[in-house]
């Protein structure tokens, strides 16, 4: 070896140890990249890669969430809502399920991608994250010993910042907790006491600025801290709030659909003769009576002088019952009411008329009852029901005797129970004449029978017009039943409810919402 290549290496040699000298050590690599700071619980702040996504704080640890489809984060509001304008096309690829990557902000954890999310993962106790080996190794040289001991789960701490709440430790970190409503936290006892002394009465309740709660009255917005005050936020059409995830969401379960006040009353746009009640969270279509129409602005059925809803059927009109070969569908008062054929007789649709069973179109049907039973006929004292053919049908009693039900006979009528009623006579079909004992009803004949009637509340019939006519001057409205303009009166049955008088007529009307429903 020559002096020269001697030379050489002393040369190369004394360079690479002054390299040497000047390099970190390698296991001091990656230790000052540790951050202690914690993540504020639920705070969000969104993802400067995607704009369909978003990093949220969950249990001191940060992890990336992403919108519903069809949505983006809007930062703003620190919400997902509908992307309607088409703001943003979400990435198409976030990372490779299971791939590892180094959290910058703490060496004890790492980040891994589960369900197409990067989501944040602690090493377990006594190891750190190798981010050479992209692995948690022993703890040798303490990398995570700087990070503040984790506190005993359930321990609990006086907050020097508030009297009416304390310090829990919940999963290794101090969280705030607020005593129940009326009671203020003793530090001395480290419970939660009955604030006698209104501690916590003289405090106004505040809230961070732009905090964000789940509103328990309505599921389809949120509360909002706004100048120290929770004020109701409603999310955008067609999405619901998460209460977990504190923000709004795509209303794919209909979670927001459209729901109503039990009894309460609206308008049906495509039925002036009937209304839309609210049956069990929905609303239901709700016909008036015969003659009537629904007023939109008092909310209940008046008298149709006008003839605003036309007559649904040709009255007298015949047609076939596709529910039942043994009677028929006949149109009284515009109505299609159901009536049956005589016993031992069925319905010909072609000539739609009732002819004898010769085929026993009828006897098929399951029997209601057994031949000759008797029962009480709870529309005529003077007479009772028979069984025939398996259906009852209506008889009468002998002149100057009335159906005793007790004894299911007829018995002679002493007390006059029947005097009152002529049975022997009949009557033109859809003949209408007064109701001797009803000045607010009329008797109609319907299938050659008397059959009583009532006018609308509010309303008396006019014998000689033959129609009802609304009681304007009080015919048939006793001096007692008429009340006094603006007089109120409380519903026992409903407290929700109470009557008022409007023209001289109680009606029902709702306390919480301005719905007249009903007249008493």
């Amino acid at each position: 070896m020559t002096p020269q290549h001697i030379w050489i290496i002393y040369y190369y040699a004394f360079h690479l140890f002054l390299v040497l000298c000047r390099a970190p050590p390698l296991l001091t690599l990656k230790t000052e990249a540790v951050n202690l700071k914690v993540c504020g619980e639920g705070v969000v702040s969104p993802d400067p890669d995607d704009c369909a996504s978003y990093f949220q704080c969950l249990d001191g640890a940060i992890i990336k969430e992403k919108c519903s489809s069809g949505s983006y984060f809007d930062s703003s509001w620190d919400v997902c809502v509908i992307d309607v304008d088409g703001i943003c096309t979400p990435a198409t690829v976030n990372c490779t399920e299971g791939e590892l990557e180094v959290n910058p902000f703490n060496s004890c954890g790492y980040l891994k991608c589960l369900n197409g999310s990067i989501t944040e993962v602690n090493c377990t106790s006594g190891n750190y994250f190798n981010s050479t080996l992209m692995t948690c190794t022993i703890d040798e040289n303490g990398i995570c010993s700087a990070i503040d001991d984790e506190c005993i789960e359930g321990e609990i701490e006086e907050n020097p910042e508030d009297p009416c709440g304390y310090f829990e430790c919940i999963n290794g970190s101090f969280e705030d907790v607020d005593c129940t409503s009326g009671t203020y936290f003793n530090s001395s006892l480290n419970i939660c006491l009955i604030d006698e002394n209104g501690i916590c009465s003289a405090i106004d309740e505040k809230c961070i600025e732009g905090e964000i709660e789940e509103n328990p009255d309505d599921p389809c917005g949120y509360l909002q801290c706004v100048d120290g005050s929770l004020e109701e936020v409603n999310c955008t059409s067609g999405t619901y709030f998460n209460s977990s995830l504190n923000i709004c969401l795509i209303d794919e379960n209909g979670i927001c659909s459209l729901k109503c006040t039990e009894g309460e009353i609206e308008e049906n746009p495509d039925d002036p003769c009937g209304y839309l009640q609210c049956v069990d969270g929905s609303l239901e279509e709700v016909n008036c009576t015969s003659g009537t129409y629904f007023n939109s602005s008092l909310n209940i059925c008046l008298i149709d002088e006008n003839g605003i809803c036309s007559l649904k059927c040709t009255e007298g009109e015949i047609e076939e019952n596709p529910d039942d070969p043994c009677g028929y569908l006949r149109c009284i008062n515009g109505n299609l009411e159901e009536l049956n054929c005589t016993s031992g007789s069925y319905f010909n649709s072609s000539i739609k008329v009732c002819l004898i069973d010769e085929n026993g179109i009828c006897s098929a049907i399951p029997e209601d009852c057994r031949d000759g039973d008797i029962e009480e006929n709870p529309d005529d004292l003077c007479g009772y029901l028979i069984c025939k053919d398996g259906s009852f049908s209506e008889a009468n009693c002998t002149s100057g005797s009335y159906f005793d039900s007790s004894w299911k006979t007829c018995i002679i009528d002493e007390n006059g129970i029947c005097s009152s009623r002529n049975l022997v006579e009949a009557c033109i079909e859809d003949e209408i004449e007064s109701d001797p004992e009803e000045c607010a009803g009329y008797l109609q004949c319907i299938d050659g029978k008397r059959v009583s009637q009532l006018c609308a509340y509010g309303s008396y019939f006019d014998s000689a017009l033959k129609s009802c006519e609304i009681d304007y001057d009080n015919v048939c409205l006793s001096k007692s039943e008429i009340c006094e303009e603006g007089e109120r009166k409380e519903d026992l049955d409903d407290t929700t409810w109470y009557f008022e008088c409007i023209n001289g007529i109680m009606l029902s009307k709702n306390a919480k919402r301005k719905v007249t429903l009903r007249a008493v």
